[in-house]
This record gives structure tokens, sequence and C-alpha cells, in this order.
């Protein structure tokens, strides 16, 4: 009852237990409120609603254990994001399913916008490699120029007028 999970049982694809945590992530004082919603995929979107049905289904029938993420609705319309964990038992001489529900909206969040600030980055990055490589051919554009001025100043016997080492043949256009 103290859990900071929500603990559910199903059995007969209806809820027929649910601890107050699990109320009260979906916005009621009381599990019996939310009892009376009847099945889990009420409680997800629209656009899980019937994936979730179906994988409560698969695990009444086939014991095949649940652990999805999906949209649920808040009793007041907002929406959460919930991670969903179930094993077919026997419970009172019947099969059901027990498990757990958590709350993941908050890490979601989090998840996307970590996704959207590496995209983020990687663009700048981009960005920052494709200036530098314009710096970089400018700079090798100008070192080649005062080669040449260089070259073309000894030519007609006046001092080079810019100082420095010679370049080396690969780097020279």
């Amino acid at each position: 009852e103290q859990s900071l999970a929500g603990i559910y049982i199903i059995q007969q694809g209806r809820l027929c237990y649910i601890n107050p945590c699990f109320a009260r992530l979906f916005g009621y004082d009381t599990p019996g409120a939310l009892i009376a919603v009847g099945q889990l995929h009420a409680l997800a979107a629209p656009k899980d609603s019937t994936r979730v049905a179906e994988l409560v289904r698969a695990c009444e029938q086939d014991a095949r254990d649940i652990h999805t993420r999906f949209s649920a609705l808040h009793q007041h319309g907002e929406s959460l994001e919930v991670e969903l964990y179930g094993r077919r038992v026997d419970y009172l001489g019947q099969p059901a399913i027990i498990g757990i529900l958590l709350d993941v909206t908050e890490r979601e969040q989090v998840e996307q916008a970590l996704t959207r600030q590496a995209s983020e980055l990687r663009q700048q990055n981009h960005e920052l490699e494709r200036f530098n490589k314009v710096m970089v051919d400018r700079e090798l554009a100008m070192l080649a120029l005062k080669h040449q001025i260089n070259g073309l100043s000894r030519q007609l016997g006046v001092p080079p007028p810019y100082p420095q080492a010679p370049m080396p043949p690969e780097d020279l256009p």
C-alpha cells in the first residue's frame, strides 16, 4: 500500500486491484474510483489503447510477460507516459496478471530534450567544421599567394615583402 509504484491485478480482462499509488498517478483519490474504469486499456491514450488491450489479452491467454511504454490519460485529461510491467499468475484459483506501472513522463521529457540538444550540437559541430575548412583553405591560399609574390619579387630583384619559411610542396595549390 505504501509503494511508490502503481501496482495492479487484472483478472478476466478487468482491473480487480490497484494500490493507492496507481490511483494517484491517474488523479483519483481512491483505488475504488479508478477500478470502476474497468479495463487497463481504457486509461491509455486512443493511439495506444488497442495495443495495450492486445498485450493484456496475450499475457492472460498465452502467459507472455508485458513490458511496454504507452501514453495514458490522467483523469483531468493531461497526458502522461507510463511504463508497464506484468506477469501471468494464479490469483484466487484463476489466471490473472500482476504488475507495476511507473510514471515515466519526466524521464521521457528529459530524453526528448537530450535528443534535441544532441541534434543541435551535431548541427553546430557540422557548421564549425565547415567554417574551419573554409578558414584553413583560405589561409593555405594566402600562403601560396605570398610565396608567389615573394618569388616574383625575387625575379624582379626586389626583396621579398613577406618573410616566411618555405612552403612544403604538398601544401602548394
